[in-house]
């Protein structure tokens, strides 16, 4: 494979393939037929190196939503405020926004154009929006009732390879940064208040808010809706959104201050 050209990462990625699937043998006992311990410096596996890991910080993200036009300046601001998958947002319909916007429920996803179930049965949740982004989301949809959120002129999904191409990247002004997909608008930085709170009580509540899945177990606040409400205002967004847009979306009163959510939590 080297002698082929092929990267160390992918030749890491070969490798992996094979070894599940020697793995994957079994008896009728469940014991693995052919049990093998990898060694890799004696198979002589390339090293990975350098590897390129970009990143966007809080500013970036301000810079792509204040760039994007029309339903994409939605769809970037819902990939980096509440972690969307970019298949999740695109399988995102009119019924599973609230009536006043500040919670949307993940039931679906879109793989090349077609509907399907989300990636995993732990993706199936609700998600709350801080008050500027849900009135950002609620402006959108105006007076549309059903229908996908985001859609092509005929009411379709949008295809994925198409939103990068069109849209995502020539917004992004750095040549190293047009090679970066979606994944990277739902890791930004946080509001500090959520990284302290992390260490703290409200860390399961935020799970229900926010991006932490692996706490799906805690569910002491699932019905508690005007509470989650109160911790995704506090947390933010990690970027800024604009104040006006071609949506002409209104500007938000500030939400309560951190003391005030732990007081209310005390």
């Amino acid at each position: 494979m080297t002698d082929q050209g092929l990267s160390p990462q992918t030749i890491h990625t070969y490798a992996k393939t094979v070894k599940m699937v020697v793995a994957s043998a079994v008896s009728e006992e469940g014991e693995e037929l052919y049990p093998r311990k990898w060694n890799n410096e004696f198979i002589d596996m390339p090293e990975i190196r350098d590897q390129r890991t970009p990143s966007f910080v809080g500013e970036d993200l301000t810079q792509i939503v204040a760039s994007a036009k029309g339903q994409f300046r939605l769809l970037y601001a819902l990939l980096g405020g509440i972690g969307l998958r970019i298949a999740e947002a695109a399988g995102l319909e009119i019924q599973d926004v609230s009536p006043d916007a500040s919670t949307v429920r993940i039931r679906q996803s879109v793989w090349n154009g077609q509907k399907q179930a989300p990636k995993t049965h732990s993706a199936l949740r609700e998600v709350d929006l801080c008050p500027s982004l849900a009135a950002m989301l609620k402006e959108f949809i105006g007076e549309r009732e059903d229908g996908l959120l985001f859609q092509t002129k005929n009411g379709k999904p949008l295809l994925q390879s198409n939103i990068l191409g069109r849209s995502l990247h020539p917004v992004l002004t750095n040549d190293e940064a047009n090679k970066v997909g979606f994944s990277l608008l739902s890791q930004i930085p946080r509001h500090p208040f959520a990284e302290e709170s992390c260490s703290r009580r409200l860390a399961p509540l935020l799970d229900r808010t926010r991006w932490q899945e692996r706490h799906r177990g805690y569910s002491m606040v699932k019905g508690d809706v005007p509470f989650r409400q109160l911790c995704a205002a506090n947390v933010g967004l990690g970027f800024e959104l604009p104040v006006t847009n071609s949506c002409d979306i209104p500007e938000v009163a500030p939400s309560c201050t951190h003391s005030e959510l732990l007081s209310s939590v005390a």
